[in-house]
């Protein structure tokens, strides 16, 4: 915490400085490398300059909506079975389309589920199978949805979720294959044929030997074989089940029901216009048959545009009347006025703003057409994220019963009569008023380091949006079912330029780490890790990660304001007349549509909306990012790239300053806040930066070099932040690490990273008597050791609870006693300072005796010897050493346990002292020498005694175990036999057993010449 303090005050006491973006850009253009880095290592409050901004009331900004865009689809069945995947069947022609086609593909049953699994209304972890996919790759997810869900549906903003994974469990997922493969069986489809109808589901190699077909694991069906499979499954699979073995049965099928969900994502397709809907709602319409559909989601996303219009035609203002009657002030039925005379009526207002009209069907009526129009001068649309507030507030003064349908009152239930008026809810007052709305929560993600400037995400929809909900919650719902049959989920707002820094849907270029994980590839160990380290030292000698993403983002031609909104249509409230695809899009998707370019809503945005010209926008990602992005490429060419290119490996600290920089560039592209891991980015700085005006700063300990580019930054080791209790270094490079090259890669390279700041952060008057390398030396051996000790207490630990746990969990057993007592002793014991240590009176020993034994007779023989039996710290230190020098994880043997961290640290420890050694002038032989009397002392310094080893080998076991237990210790010290003391008074059998353990560890601790010797005798009993 002092640390901290200071760290704060220093951040306090540093000077802010104003930088203009112009500045930046300045920067960027002209290479001024050393100018960067000075930027990036001071605290900046970043200033837009006028030049690159626009009013987005402008008269000369002409405002467009390109289109609506489908961006996600998720069907969930309520029937049993595939029927949900038919086409209408009710439409001609559907039946004879010769392009259908579904595809069974048993190879992705863990694949994780995509989509939002609130929408199940049920947590859905270890209940859903990819099954397979659409002739329009939608996926296709066999889900085991609990009865109850159908029964009693709960909102899915109510939904409490699990972080457990959807995936089914390994032989969960083979029975579900199974029933499939038994509905293919049965209907005689693709001469599938099973030899029995419940195949062994013990491994995918057991179940594949049950049955029989010219290509496995993946089948196309057309229309009539579809048909013939969803009716087998359909009308077969609760007969199959409930004569099903007990293997086949598991908690997630008890009471459930298996239905298809459809999943479409990241489509982005264009829904049609008001000239193209009955050629569109055709297509919906012949797709599937929603009459098995229990919900749908659908995400709606709106493009607006904005573009400079050097001037402005008006057209013939008598034409205009003579094409339309009726003309209209206003796209509101409920307050536009009808323009007695449109060639009066003024073409602005005192703004320069066209006074626009409107048709009877509050279609908009152009008056004037733009001149000079180029879609290469699009302005990049932002949100003023310090003023999107007013978009989820409800406006004061207007009656909230006007603005939003409660959830839990069914509309129709006030005033069913007016159902059909789709403007109605602007004039409807109920006779009971319905509860106050609540403002919707909202996240919002600045961008280009800017704090007020980037996009946003809703738990809900803006509340301009609400007419048209409540509209269509009244025209769709079924009267008096209880509930609405649209419901609006969330919502969000960001600029297409963000589709540009991806290459897939919901994978983005900024959030790789792909310069970090390039830079930890001389870790690499296993074949596949180096191999996978030496493609990515490939891609990036190339090109370097930010600069190709750089690249990317300038090429992207797309560059419009997505204002995307998410619904849930409830089949269950939807009017039976609406059950089609043809009727949805005709009375929810062109609605929505529709309302997307009425005035109000477009006012709402432009109100909230921050336009930059198009010579500035998306180059502001570019510029604000420089400074940063130099700092990286730096200290990459200059510590890492070498390093990962030869055999010689960097210093770790350098992988972990790229993985900050990268950290920074990602979040100035994408504004997410938990891409910064919290206490380093606070310790660090650029986190106090950005909560302090936006823009993040580099600490004292990143140094800037010289005035030329080859001089690059350094990193003082000393200043690295570390975690209070552990003293380990704060790491941001982890998670990448783990997913690209595993765990266990992670580990080496970590604790080789705690090596050398523990060594640079050393006191002086640490191990004083000893040399520079050996203080060096030592301190290497007390990390190993410490690992050595946590993974004992972890490996006792877990074995013991592995035998009391389920004694705990029957209250009726006959040892509950005894369990409950080796608990205390095990919690006990591992809150002792010096766990490996005899304690006082060898009580350390006792308790450990008590944790493990599994009853008094046991526990009286005391902790059952090793074949090693007793050895010297020297012999155990010449086994850690020869430990060490192995070539892999299966070659660990006892005492070293190979699923904890001890191994690791050693093997990092070994290379590291041979690396010291070496730039000492040592020879190897004096090295080990010098390596070895360090372990000695450290051994003794942590009063380590004993410890688990293997079990000896039994008759069915010839060789010892290749783990430690519980079952078997091993003794440092010479055999040594010392009195024990007696005692005259009659014991009971339970007194005699627990004297005798006491006896028992009392002797061997004064067997051991190291231990603690106490002139003061304790007396037991009389």
């Amino acid at each position: 915490m002092l640390q901290q303090s200071r760290n704060a005050r220093k951040y306090e006491e540093a000077k802010m400085h104003t930088i203009y973006l112009s500045e930046l850009e300045e920067v960027h253009r002209r290479g001024k490398y050393k100018k960067a880095m000075e930027i990036a290592a001071r605290k900046n409050r970043l200033v837009i300059d006028a030049k690159y901004k626009i009013d987005p009331f402008d008269p000369n900004i002409m405002w467009m909506m390109p289109g609506v865009y489908l961006d996600h689809r998720l069907i969930i069945a309520r029937e049993l079975g595939f029927d949900v995947l038919l086409p209408n069947n009710t439409r001609p022609g559907g039946q004879y389309d010769h392009t259908w086609q579904f595809t069974i593909d048993m190879k992705k049953r863990h694949h994780q589920f995509g989509g939002d699994v609130r929408m199940f209304g049920c947590d859905m972890a270890g209940r859903m199978l990819r099954i397979g996919h659409t002739q329009s790759d939608e996926d296709v997810w066999l889900s085991l949805v609990p009865s109850d869900c159908f029964d009693n549906p709960v909102h899915p903003h109510r939904v409490v979720l699990s972080k457990k994974t959807t995936v089914m469990k390994a032989q969960l997922s083979l029975v579900m294959i199974a029933s499939v493969l038994y509905a293919l069986h049965t209907a005689k489809i693709k001469d599938i044929r099973l030899t029995q109808n419940y195949p062994p589901v013990n491994s995918p190699q057991d179940l594949n030997r049950a049955w029989d077909c010219s290509d496995r694991g993946t089948f196309k069906l057309s229309i009539a074989e579809m048909k013939k499979f969803a009716k087998a499954y359909k009308e077969n699979f609760d007969t199959w089940y409930e004569g099903a073995p007990a293997s086949y049965r598991f908690p997630e099928l008890e009471d459930s029901v298996p239905v298809i969900a459809i999943l479409n994502y990241g489509q982005n397709r264009e829904v049609g216009t008001a000239q193209t809907i009955d050629q569109v709602a055709e297509f919906w319409d012949r797709e599937i048959d929603y009459k098995p559909v229990w919900r749908m989601t659908i995400a709606l996303a709106a493009h607006y545009a904005a573009v400079p219009v050097q001037d402005w035609r008006p057209y013939n203002a008598q034409r205009i009347k003579d094409a339309n009657p009726e003309i209209y002030d206003s796209d509101d039925p409920n307050s536009r006025t009808l323009i007695e005379d449109i060639l009066t009526y003024p073409l602005v207002d005192g703004n320069g703003l066209e006074k626009r009209i409107y048709a009877p069907d509050c279609t908009r009526i152009k008056r004037r057409r733009a001149v000079g129009l180029h879609s290469s001068e699009r302005c990049g649309i932002m949100q003023d994220l310090s003023a999107i507030h007013r978009l989820f507030c409800a406006p004061s003064g207007l009656d909230d019963e006007l603005m939003e349908v409660d959830p839990v009152v069914d509309p129709d239930a006030h005033n069913p009569g007016n159902i059909n008026d789709v403007d109605h809810e602007l004039n409807m007052q109920y006779a009971r008023r319905l509860p106050p709305l609540e403002d919707v929560a909202y996240t919002s993600y600045p961008h280009f380091f800017s704090k007020n400037i980037g996009q946003w995400q809703a738990d809900g929809v803006m509340q301009p949006m609400m007419p048209l909900i409540r509209s269509l919650s009244n025209e769709l719902s079924r009267p008096h079912s209880g509930g609405k049959a649209i419901v609006a989920l969330n919502s969000q707002c960001y600029n297409t330029i963000a589709h540009s820094t991806r290459f897939s849907a919901r994978h983005h270029l900024a959030q790789k780490g792909m310069l970090t994980v390039t830079s930890a590839g001389p870790w690499a160990t296993t074949p596949k890790a180096r191999n996978t380290a030496d493609k990515l030292f490939g891609k990036v000698s190339y090109s370097l990660p930010h600069e190709r993403l750089v690249n990317q983002l300038l090429l992207g031609s797309d560059n419009c304001l997505r204002v995307e909104n998410n619904f849930l249509i409830d089949f269950d409230h939807l009017r039976g007349e609406f059950h089609n695809g043809g009727d949805i899009y005709r009375h929810f998707i062109m609605k929505y549509e529709a309302f997307c370019r009425r005035s109000s809503l477009l006012e709402a945005i432009k109100s909230v909306s921050v336009l930059l010209t198009h010579d500035c926008f998306p180059y502001a990602y570019v510029w604000c990012g420089h400074p940063f992005a130099v700092t990286m490429k730096m200290l990459w060419k200059a510590h890492s790239e070498a390093g990962a290119s030869t055999p010689s490996m960097p210093n770790p600290i350098y992988v972990e300053a790229i993985s900050v920089l990268e950290r920074l560039l990602n979040y100035n592209y994408t504004g997410a806040a938990k891409v910064l891991p919290r206490r380093l980015m606070m310790e660090l700085w650029p986190l106090r930066g950005i909560m302090d005006t936006g823009f993040p700063v580099l600490w004292p300990g990143f140094i800037p070099g010289g005035s030329s580019y080859g001089r690059p930054p350094s990193i003082d080791m000393r200043m690295w932040p570390v975690d209070e209790l552990t003293h380990r270094p704060l790491v941001s490079s982890r998670r990448t690490q783990e997913i690209t090259y595993g765990q266990p890669h992670f580990v080496a390279y970590e604790t080789l990273l705690y090596m050398k700041v523990a060594i640079a952060r050393m006191p002086k008057t640490r191990w004083a008597d000893a040399s520079s390398l050996g203080r060096e030396f030592r301190l290497l051996a007390d990390i190993v050791m410490g690992a050595f000790v946590k993974d004992v207490l972890q490996l006792v630990s877990s074995q013991v609870r592995a035998e009391i746990d389920p004694i705990l969990a029957d209250r009726g057993h006959n040892d509950l006693l005894a369990a409950r007592t080796r608990r205390v002793a095990l919690r006990k014991w591992l809150d002792v300072d010096h766990p490996l240590d005899w304690g006082v009176q060898a009580d350390t020993r006792i308790v450990l005796t008590q944790a493990v034994s599994r009853d008094q007779i046991e526990a009286a023989r005391g902790l059952a010897k090793s074949a090693r039996g007793q050895m010297s710290v020297k012999d155990l230190v010449d086994i850690l050493i020869h430990i060490a020098s192995t070539s892999g994880l299966r070659s660990v043997r006892p005492p070293l346990w190979n699923k904890g961290q001890c191994w690791p640290a050693l093997r990092a420890a070994f290379g590291d002292a041979n690396l010291r050694g070496t730039r000492a002038g040592m020879s190897p032989a004096d090295t080990m020498a010098l390596f070895k009397e360090a372990f000695t002392y450290i051994v003794e310094e942590r009063r380590i005694r004993f410890f688990p080893d293997a079990l000896t080998p039994t008759e069915g076991r010839r060789l010892p175990s290749t783990q430690p237990s519980i079952r078997s210790w091993s003794t440092l010290g010479a055999q040594v036999h010392a009195p024990v003391a007696g005692r005259s008074a009659p014991l009971t059998h339970a007194e005699r057993l627990q004297y005798q353990m006491s006896q028992n560890s009392l002797e061997e601790m004064r067997a051991d010449p190291n231990s603690s010797w106490d002139t003061t005798e304790i007396v037991i009993a009389d």
